[in-house]
C-alpha cells in the first residue's frame, strides 16, 4: 500500500520534472507540426497514416480529415484504442481510390513498417497531383514499439526512399540536434539506472532518485538551450519531410 502511493506520487514528481513537457522526441514533432500546418486549406482531404491516438487531428478541424492504423499491431504493442476511419496494413495497400487526398500526414511511422517503400508508393497513389505529404521519422531513437521497429534513416536514405517513390522532396530537416538527443539519452539512462535498483533498496535510495530527476531536469534544461549551437545537426532524434507529388506533365 505504501509503496503503492511513494510510486504514484514519484510518477507525478517525474511528470512534473520533464523538460520539456511530453518528452524532447514529441516536442519537436508537435513543433514541426506546428510550424508546417499553415501550408493547409480549409476543405481540403487530409489522411492522417499510422494515427494512434491522433494527436493532431484538431490541427486540420477545417479539412475533411480522416485516419487509419493497423488494429493487430495496436494491439499487440498495447497501443490506447482510439477509433479509426479504416483500418489497413499499409505495407500491402491503402483502401482508398487514386488521387483522393490533398495532405496525407504521416508521423513517427515509417521505421515501424518493414517496406517503407511499399508505403510511399501507396501514400504516392492516393495523394492528388501537387498533394502534399508531411513525414517525420527517426535518426536516431532507440528500440520502441518492439518488435516493429525496423528502420532509423538518413537524411540521404530518405531522399532515396522519397526519390524512388515518385516525390519532390521540399524540404529534409533534422529536429533538434545533438543536444536535444542528450536529452533523451541522460534521460533514458537515469530511468534504466533507477529501475535495475533491487526493489529492496527502493525506499532507502529514495532521496538518491529524488536527486537524479531534479538532475536531470537540470541537464534537460541546459541541453535543450545549448542545442541551437549546433548548426549542423549531424546527430538528430528526428526529421522532418515536407514532399509534393509533381503534377503530371
Amino acid at each position: 500500500m505504501i509503496r503503492d502511493i511513494i510510486k504514484d506520487i514519484m510518477s507525478k514528481f517525474k511528470y512534473i520534472l520533464t523538460y520539456p513537457k511530453n518528452g524532447i522526441a514529441r516536442y519537436q514533432v508537435d513543433e514541426y507540426m506546428n510550424s508546417m500546418v499553415a501550408t493547409t486549406i480549409p476543405g481540403q482531404y487530409v489522411l492522417d497514416i499510422g494515427a494512434g491516438y491522433q494527436p493532431y487531428r484538431d490541427m486540420f478541424s477545417d479539412c475533411k480529415y480522416e485516419s487509419c492504423d493497423y488494429q493487430p499491431i495496436m494491439n499487440e504493442i498495447g497501443e490506447v484504442p482510439c477509433e479509426q476511419t479504416f483500418y489497413c496494413d499499409i505495407t500491402k495497400g491503402i483502401p482508398q481510390l487514386d488521387n483522393k487526398y490533398d495532405l496525407i500526414i504521416c508521423n513517427e511511422v515509417l521505421e515501424h513498417v518493414n517496406k517503407p517503400l511499399n508505403v510511399l508508393n501507396e501514400i504516392y497513389r492516393v495523394l492528388k497531383p501537387d498533394g502534399k505529404l508531411l513525414l517525420t521519422t527517426t535518426q536516431c531513437f532507440g528500440l520502441h514499439q518492439e518488435p516493429h521497429n525496423y528502420y532509423n534513416f538518413t537524411e540521404y536514405g530518405l531522399k532515396y526512399l522519397l526519390s524512388e517513390s515518385g516525390f519532390e522532396t521540399l524540404s529534409i530537416e533534422p529536429l533538434g540536434g545533438i543536444f536535444h538527443l542528450l536529452i533523451k539519452v541522460t534521460g533514458n539512462s537515469f530511468t534504466l539506472l533507477l529501475n535495475s535498483m533491487p526493489r529492496i533498496f527502493k525506499l532507502l535510495l529514495l532521496p538518491i532518485e529524488i536527486l537524479l530527476i531534479l538532475f536531470n531536469f537540470l541537464l534537460s534544461y541546459i541541453y535543450f538551450h545549448l542545442d541551437k549551437f549546433d548548426k549542423e545537426k549531424k546527430w538528430t532524434i528526428n526529421y522532418g519531410c515536407y514532399c509534393r507529388k509533381p503534377n503530371a506533365s
